[in-house]
């Protein structure tokens, strides 16, 4: 049983021959690379209650309780990961996709509350899908916690037989972005409906009816529904309990008014919760073993459609072992909708290309100088082209001196010596320091000495 789990932030790259783990979605494409890779099973599941360790022979028990919250959080993780390649392989941001945010006018606590509005709601729902003649859909559910104990639900759907959908969600009082001008109570909000199909199916609470088309990754977004909390839903007591214990508080990328603390939503999820809920017409990810190389051509996975890129050591105790169990664990996301301009991979080919530029004009402009430089700048040659180099170039090129310092995250300790060793040649070749340089050199003297050179 596992007794305790952390994870830490290595830099690590994956080598071409390195096997890894390709989970092909519609447009993402998922690489894994971990360290120790368990393919066969352990265990052999004898009933609900009882395992049995095939290497040994040992007959365990699991823990139905699951009341540790350890065991809730690792669970909880592994639920989401595998539910979001599914949601990337069934939902992908078409015209024909959905998602309903079903609330409650009054708060629901009980689980059991929860479900038996689900059903009831996919009920009227199916029905009113067949009497407008939509055809075939897939759906999703999500059921999201609070850190009250309270509940809302999440959907995702996708009309398969129809290219384009409209459902209208229209009240009095609202803006063109269907938001509230003034405060309502669900009361008035029911008076106040023009066209709400499915608030009138779901009949608890207000209902947000969202499409999908302009969002890059459906899964990312819902994940992000599912495991980060927006600091304007805690309380002042457990928003200091959260600052108590060191947790990041970012801004959100879309609205930086607001902040989110990552991973919080978590532990607001009772134990064995069924979170999601699916149809049955659904479509799992497509799963393949291959070298890292490999699959990066066999998919034509580029750089520049990397969006995101973690790697962890993941250190495990468990009561059946002496020691720690550690395992290195490589996660690569691309999404051929989405064009990013910064990553590990473009930032190092960035830091390459100026590496290379930078070895050559430095020879050329100690040479241009030594030829045609007038006698005062002659004298101050060396320290012109480290004003160059180092204040012009990191001026107007800032892509190049960000994506420099995103690489350096990510070298070992031996590149990392060897660039270093790069960056420190002006000042062992040249002989001044910048600080001398600058009190000779201005940027109006530079840009009147480009103009000679030009």
């Amino acid at each position: 049983m596992i007794i305790n789990q952390e994870t830490h932030k290595i830099d690590f790259l994956v080598a071409d021959d390195m096997f890894v783990k390709v989970i092909k979605t519609i447009y993402e494409t998922e690489l894994q690379e971990l360290k120790y890779r368990n393919d066969h099973g352990t265990i052999r599941k004898l009933n609900k209650w009882a395992y049995q360790v095939i290497s040994t022979g040992k007959i365990g028990f699991y823990n139905k309780k699951g009341n540790r919250r350890v065991d809730n959080l690792i669970s909880l993780r592994r639920t989401i990961q595998k539910n979001r390649t599914r949601i990337a392989s069934n939902f992908y941001g078409a015209k024909n996709e959905f998602m309903f945010t079903l609330t409650y006018a009054n708060k629901v606590f009980d689980l059991e509350k929860l479900n038996a509005d689900i059903n009831a709601f996919n009920v009227r729902l199916k029905r009113w899908v067949s009497r407008e003649n939509l055809g075939e859909i897939v759906y999703m559910f999500a059921r999201e916690a609070h850190a009250d104990g309270s509940w809302h639900i999440h959907m995702l759907i996708r009309f398969k037989d129809q290219k384009k959908v409209y459902i209208p969600n229209r009240f009095k009082y609202q803006n063109k972005k269907n938001q509230f001008t003034q405060k309502r109570t669900f009361e008035q909000i029911k008076r106040d409906k023009i066209d709400a199909p499915i608030f009138d199916l779901w009949g608890n609470g207000v209902v947000r009816v969202q499409r999908m088309n302009n969002i890059d990754s459906v899964a990312n977004y819902l994940s992000t529904y599912m495991t980060n909390v927006l600091v304007d839903e805690l309380d002042e007591k457990e928003l200091a309990k959260v600052k108590k214990q060191g947790k990041t508080i970012s801004p959100t990328v879309s609205d930086e008014s607001k902040s989110y603390i990552k991973g919080q939503r978590l532990k607001y999820f009772p134990s064995n919760a069924r979170i999601f809920s699916w149809s049955q017409n659904y479509v799992e990810p497509e799963v393949f073993m291959m070298k890292y190389g490999e699959a990066r051509h066999t998919f034509g996975l580029k750089d520049e459609n990397m969006n995101y890129r973690t790697a962890n050591e993941v250190v495990i105790e468990n009561d059946n072992y002496e020691k720690p169990f550690i395992n290195r664990i490589v996660r690569e996301g691309y999404n051929s909708k989405v064009t990013v301009k910064h990553n590990v991979f473009l930032s190092r080919q960035v830091w390459a290309n100026w590496q290379a530029q930078t070895k050559e004009m430095i020879k050329n402009d100690i040479e241009w100088f030594k030829v045609h430089a007038p006698t005062y700048l002659a004298n101050t040659a060396k320290a012109f082209v480290k004003f160059y180099h180092y204040n012009v170039l990191s001026e107007f090129d800032k892509d190049t001196k960000q994506g420099y310092l995103a690489w350096r995250k990510f070298v070992t300790k031996a590149e990392e010596k060897k660039y270093e060793e790069l960056r420190r040649l002006y000042q062992d070749t040249l002989g001044i320091s910048i600080q001398s340089f600058r009190e000779v050199m201005t940027l109006a003297k530079y840009q009147q000495y480009v103009g000679v050179k030009g």
